[in-house]
């Protein structure tokens, strides 16, 4: 019976004949600044801002292609910012500093919040609406344009760290230990929602009225399907912290983390591949202008631009990768373990499940981007009862499915 694990594993990368192999699709931009960035906001495809440490606030007007530098007249870290209008925004952080621009960001005035809690979030409805949130709960609401910011009660002490309106009347905000507040009436009011986690959430994306996400410490990510009364967690590759996170539609999605870790679902966030190739640099924020155009905005001024929809480039392979792929696989037979050995001759996401006989995943066994060369995989299979399972083999768009039999 092991012999027949070790034949089905190899089979399961020799018959993938069409297994695509890809190349990074985020590519670098030069910000022309070592300043990190932490919150970027583009109220049209060629328009944008990104905004960061010691009060920087940047533009660009070619698609995020070239950023200049405006002058903010602060020192304060700036975490939030949002352009509801090309010529209206705002930008929020340390020591409750307010920045408003009415004239494309050419000049930027304080607005008087109200408070010295540190703000990490805003959402405008308009040029005269809009809410902040951020540090003791803190949410304020402005109806005149900044003017006059209100303080709303949170009902929370909890760090809040984003918000994000679904709707014109529904939004839903996440923060400290877990912490999720939903209003339906625009703010005035918010309620607490159980997210059924006690890890702190930093990133929060809806892509309609129903559909969102929420990430941050340790790696978590949770979903809600009926506009955040109710989550439920999702599995993650490992326990880095998710800085951003943002879905193009209900499939596709992606999250960065604080080791510029990036990793990317195209089902809907089930499943997670990881890709380490864009460095080290922690990613704080992520936009994305359409369904192809994207950017990433982290550490030490780095930014990354996608003009394919963030996927990694998959191109064909109709030929047998016999030739080009070497495997070895050890010990014969298999008692618990199987070590494999792949040598792979360009770039490729792989990603490996074990799913019983109904189909319900029991087990993740790989799933990130492989580069070019040797790579020394071990599959435990001790705490696995005996059984007939089915190993799946997936790429981005190929995906294939060999029953295996388990018997210790």
């Amino acid at each position: 019976m092991k012999k027949i694990l070790y034949l089905i594993l190899i089979a399961i990368i020799l018959f993938s004949s069409e297994v695509g192999f890809c190349q990074n699709a985020w590519i670098p931009v030069n910000t022309g600044t070592t300043t990190s960035l932490f919150s970027l906001s583009f109220p049209s495809s060629q328009i944008g801002w990104v905004v960061g440490q010691d009060g920087l606030i940047m533009k660009t007007t070619d698609g995020g292609n070239t950023w200049n530098t405006q002058t903010s007249n602060v020192l304060n870290s700036l975490y939030g910012c949002y352009f509801p209008t090309t010529t209206t925004g705002w930008a929020v952080g340390w020591d409750g500093k307010i920045l408003k621009t009415s004239d494309g960001g050419n000049t930027w005035t304080s607005q008087v919040s109200g408070t010295t809690n540190y703000l990490n979030s805003a959402h405008f409805f308009s040029s005269t609406s809009g809410i902040i949130v951020g540090e003791n709960g803190t949410i304020l609401k402005t109806i005149d344009g900044g003017a006059n910011w209100n303080i709303v009660t949170s009902n929370t002490t909890m760090i809040l760290y984003m918000i994000n309106f679904i709707t014109p009347t529904s939004g839903i905000i996440v923060g400290q230990g877990g912490r999720i507040l939903k209003t339906t009436d625009g703010g005035n009011t918010w309620l607490i929602k159980n997210s059924g986690i006690t890890n702190d959430l930093f990133s929060l994306h809806f892509i309609d009225a129903n559909n969102g996400w929420a990430a941050g410490d340790l790696g978590t990510i949770i979903r809600t399907s009926d506009g955040g009364e109710t989550w439920s967690t999702i599995t993650t590759p490992n326990t880095t912290i998710i800085g951003t996170i943002w879905f193009t539609n209900l499939n596709k999605g992606w999250a960065a983390q604080m080791n510029g870790n990036i990793l990317y679902s195209n089902d809907g966030g089930s499943n997670w591949i990881s890709d380490t190739s864009l460095g080290v640099e922690a990613i704080w924020s992520c936009f994305f202008t359409s369904q192809d155009t994207g950017f990433l905005a982290g550490n030490d001024g780095k930014m990354y631009k996608t003009t394919n929809g963030g996927s990694l480039s998959i191109n064909e392979n109709k030929k047998s990768l016999k030739d080009d792929i070497s495997i070895s696989v050890f010990p014969i037979p298999i008692q618990n373990d199987a070590e494999i050995d792949i040598y792979l001759p360009s770039k490729s996401i792989c990603s490996v499940n074990l799913t019983d006989n109904n189909g319900v995943k029991i087990s993740n066994l790989l799933s990130e981007v492989k580069e070019k060369g040797k790579h020394h995989l071990h599959f435990n299979f001790t705490n696995i009862p005996n059984g007939i399972y089915f190993c799946e083999f997936q790429t981005e768009n190929y995906k294939m499915s060999r029953k295996i039999v388990i018997s210790h």
